[in-house]
């Protein structure tokens, strides 16, 4: 909620800059003060976006977590056979190793999780 008034105060500030730039079309000014009004948006703004840059480390982390426990449910009641203990013959049990349960689901999780963070990264932080 707090980032949906912080987008409407933003909206609200832009729209009154708009709207002084098209009450004064004919100033030669205007395009200066515009940029001023801009640039002292922006500032009043940087710290709030410096926060949410932080921040999405933990939208990645919750989402690591909720997928290994998510792709974990999936081993345990599908007891895929690379999951299952195997007998002396190699065969496998219909038990499963819980050891290679959680190992599969936290290591597909954080391919799947790099894979979303690099495909989700400004391209112009590299």
């Amino acid at each position: 909620m707090k980032n949906n008034l912080t987008l409407k105060m933003t909206t609200r500030r832009s729209s009154k800059v708009i709207d002084e730039l098209y009450a004064d079309e004919n100033d030669d000014s205007s395009s200066n003060r515009l940029k001023e009004r801009v640039s002292k948006v922006y500032e009043e703004n940087k710290d709030k976006h410096e926060i949410m840059k932080k921040t999405s480390f933990v939208y990645y982390l919750i989402f690591f977590i909720i997928l290994a426990i998510i792709l974990y449910l999936i081993f345990f009641f599908f007891k895929f056979p690379f999951v299952q203990n195997r007998d002396l013959t190699g065969t496998p049990t219909g038990e499963i190793n819980q050891g290679k349960a959680v190992g599969f689901a936290v290591v597909i999780s954080l391919i799947v999780t790099v894979l979303a963070y690099l495909l989700m990264v400004p391209k112009n932080r590299w």
